[in-house]
């Protein structure tokens, strides 16, 4: 996560919340664009929704450490 986030975020964010967000930036990595990334990890919960649109879900996920899918690499 160092790579990613600033000093000041990485020592105020909680271990539940890093890891997870560990494990999106990896799916990210490896998926070819944001899409691609939300529909893998909304894959069950988008059927429950009326309009599924899991690449604004996970860019305003993202959002809230600052960051873009497109500056993950």
């Amino acid at each position: 996560l160092s790579q990613y986030l600033d000093e000041e975020t990485l020592t105020t964010i909680d271990p539940f919340d890093a890891v997870q967000l560990a494990y999106v930036i990896e799916v990210c990595i490896n998926h070819k664009n944001q899409a691609a990334a939300g529909r893998y990890l909304y894959a069950n919960s988008r059927d429950k929704l009326k309009n599924p649109n899991d690449s604004d879900r996970l860019r305003k996920y993202l959002m809230k450490f600052g960051l873009r899918f497109d500056e993950l690499s």
